[in-house]
This record gives C-alpha cells, sequence and structure tokens, in this order.
C-alpha cells in the first residue's frame, strides 16, 4: 500500500526584530537619585539610576525619534504594539528616567562607567558614589527595542496575557559631575548635605566629551 504524501511542515514566521539605530546624545544638566556607579546594584545587578532632567529636557526629543520611528516599523508589518512610557513619577510626584545597564557584558566582562570633571574634558577617578542630589550631565546611548507578547499560565487562574509592546532604553556611558553629594549611606533622615556651594556653575551644562562614541550598535559590547 503506498505511503500518503506527507505534509510539509509549517514554516515558522520570521521573528520581528526592530532596525532603529542607536542614538548617542548627551542629557543635559540634572540630578541623580538611587545612582549606582561604583557598585552595581545588588537587587538588579544594574549601573545607573533615576536622573531627574532640568526644565530643558533633551530626553524627550530623542525618546520620541525612536518610539516614532519604532512604531512606523510595526505598523508596517501589521503588529498592534503598545509603547511603554519612558518617563516615571516617584511619591514626590517628580518626574524622572531610568538611565541604567547590566554591569555585565554579553561576554561576561564587567561594565565600568567614566566620570568627567565639571569642565567635561578631564576624566577623573570617583571615589565615592553619586548620592542623591548629585547634578551631573550624563553621556548615554538610548535604543529602541521590541518586546512580543507573552502568555503567563497559573494553574486554576485565567492566562496573563502582556500585549506587545515597544520602548527605549537608556544607557549612561560617561557621567559629567558637575555637583557631587557623597552618598553617606541610607537616606540621611531627609537631610541632605548642604557644605559648601556649586562652584564654577557657568556652562558646564554644554561642557564637550571627547569623541569616544562607538561607530554603530549598542548594548554589550561597550
Amino acid at each position: 500500500m503506498a505511503r500518503a504524501p506527507r505534509k510539509a511542515a509549517a514554516k515558522k514566521a520570521p521573528e520581528f526584530k526592530l532596525d532603529v539605530e542607536t542614538r548617542f546624545e548627551l542629557t543635559g544638566r540634572g540630578t541623580v537619585s538611587w545612582f549606582c556607579t561604583l557598585d552595581p546594584d545588588p537587587k538588579y545587578d544594574k549601573l545607573g539610576g533615576k536622573f531627574y532632567p532640568d526644565d530643558s529636557d533633551r530626553i524627550g526629543g530623542v525618546v520620541d525619534d525612536l518610539l516614532a520611528e519604532a512604531q512606523a516599523q510595526c505598523d508596517e508589518a501589521g503588529l498592534t504594539v503598545a509603547q511603554v512610557d519612558p518617563i516615571k513619577t516617584d511619591k514626590e510626584g517628580k518626574n524622572f528616567y531610568k538611565i541604567d545597564r547590566k554591569s555585565t557584558k554579553a561576554n561576561g566582562d564587567d561594565v565600568y562607567l567614566k566620570f568627567r570633571d565639571i569642565s567635561g574634558k578631564n576624566e577623573i577617578d570617583l571615589d565615592d558614589e553619586l548620592g542623591n542630589g548629585s547634578t551631573v550631565n550624563i553621556k548615554y546611548y538610548a535604543s529602541a527595542y521590541y518586546m512580543p507578547e507573552s502568555v503567563t499560565k497559573v494553574s486554576g487562574m485565567p492566562d496573563i496575557v502582556v500585549p506587545a509592546r515597544i520602548g527605549v532604553s537608556l544607557n549612561p556611558l560617561v557621567i559629567q559631575v558637575i555637583d557631587h553629594k557623597v552618598y553617606e549611606g541610607g537616606d540621611g533622615d531627609g537631610f541632605e548635605n548642604e557644605a559648601g556651594e556649586m562652584e564654577n556653575s557657568g556652562t558646564a551644562d554644554d561642557a564637550p566629551f571627547d569623541n569616544e562614541t562607538p561607530k554603530k550598535g549598542a548594548g554589550d559590547d561597550y
């Protein structure tokens, strides 16, 4: 008896990937909170933390451009996605961005952040972590990402469906230290270190960094 012809296996649709070029930018002046620069956050194994921009929010335009390009690519592919809001709000109602990155690269090498002085020209060593309220300007790279829909199954409960979404990750590279408030551990019971005034405020916000930006691509290669 002749065998029935086998049906060809259904081909899987290729996994969708964004093709949005990484951007390298400066945040402009702002303050940081719970920002790990020397030792990674033990809970998330990340360097970085919360960045509060001043009134001239330079990051917003970068994020909007990347999200628009990512959205256009998803629309062209016929994908319905939700956009992750990059702006977060703390308990006091203040807006901030998360600027952080894994403390290890994909190849297992440690990640180290670089630091510049208030002029933006001289590399410095940081002996103490940046305490809450420290004023900085951060050179970072912004990358658009896409996360497909996921389903979590819980016994005896309806499936939890997380829709596909796009967003922008902000990753620190170099930190210009404008006003360093030394981290002393704990929260200081609400008190801030008022010792000394910020020196040479001038135009540190616009002080240039040396050209050390990688050509293209982002993530664990830096």
